[in-house]
Formats: structure tokens, C-alpha cells, sequence
């Protein structure tokens, strides 16, 4: 919700980062710190609508998260030894 800062003050929406609130401006805040402004008289509720923010993502741009794209897995050949060398573990044919 808007509110009209009716007195200079730092708050905090988040609880981390603090926010200069100017008297005069017309400014949103997160409800556990409206609570706080409007007791102690530092803000005021506006009887404004706020708008809803709509992302400003273009339609070109946008990822369709509904089915990844899958790529094809290159294939493999097969490892070649040199000539004369037999696999690990082997024993020669016995005679």
C-alpha cells in the first residue's frame, strides 16, 4: 500500500537494508514497518489505487520454462587401444 510520509525517517522493509522516507513523498513500505510509521505519525495512507507491476520482460525474450530444451548427447566412440595390448585382467589363451 502507498502512504504520504508526513515526517523525514529511515525504515527498513526488509529488515536489512534501510530506506530514507522524505515527508511529503508519496512512498510504499512493507506492512510491519506501515504499522510502526502510522503509530508513531510519521505516514499517512493515501486513498490512491496502486498499479500492478507488470514485468517488463519482452514476449521474444521470455524463457519457456514448460519444456527445457533438450540437446543431444554426442556420441561416443569407443576408446581404442594400441596394437599388440591386451584389456586389464585378461590372461593369454593357455596352449
Amino acid at each position: 500500500m502507498k502512504y504520504v510520509i508526513k515526517k523525514d525517517f529511515n525504515g527498513s522493509n526488509t529488515g536489512f537494508d534501510f530506506v530514507q522516507f522524505k515527508a511529503g513523498k508519496i512512498m510504499e513500505m512493507s506492512d510491519s514497518l506501515a504499522v510502526v510509521a502510522l503509530r508513531e505519525g510519521w505516514a499517512e495512507e493515501t486513498k490512491e489505487p496502486v498499479k500492478a507491476i507488470e514485468p517488463e520482460i519482452e514476449p521474444e525474450t521470455a524463457i519457456d520454462i514448460a519444456e527445457p530444451e533438450q540437446k543431444p548427447e554426442p556420441k561416443k566412440e569407443p576408446a581404442k587401444r594400441p596394437a599388440g595390448k591386451r584389456k586389464p585382467g585378461r590372461k593369454p589363451k593357455a596352449k
